[in-house]
């Protein structure tokens, strides 16, 4: 099984997303190609917008877009999905959450209660 701590080679992203995509498309290609790439390099299948995600958060290169994120793991099922990076991720690196969709369909990340570690 590969560790939830492995991170692209370098904290590099290919760069075939560029800087181009901007709104709501962009942001979700972006979050897309990322993602693939996390998949393959984790051997993990990537969940591109779950209602509810839970699992252990860790910390994402930026991307080629600049765009910065986190990345949400669940080793019990072998999935992870990755979520905007909030302003406390140092805090959380390691810790269980939760990522959920807000009213704006965006993916939130929240400490989950009652299972820190």
């Amino acid at each position: 099984m590969v560790g939830c701590s492995a991170q692209p080679t370098q904290g590099t992203w290919p760069t075939a997303v560029g800087k181009s995509g901007s709104g709501a498309t962009g942001k979700a290609a972006d979050r897309a190609a990322v993602g693939a790439q996390l998949a393959g390099e984790l051997g993990l299948k990537y969940v591109q917008a779950p209602e509810r995600f839970g699992g252990r958060l860790y910390a994402c290169p930026q991307s080629p877009a600049g765009r910065e994120y986190v990345r949400v793991v669940d080793l019990a099922t072998g999935q992870f999905t990755l979520a905007p990076k909030p302003r406390d991720a140092a805090r959380l690196e390691g810790r269980i959450v939760s990522a959920t969709l807000d009213r704006e369909r965006r993916l939130t990340v929240q400490l989950e209660r009652g299972r820190s570690r």
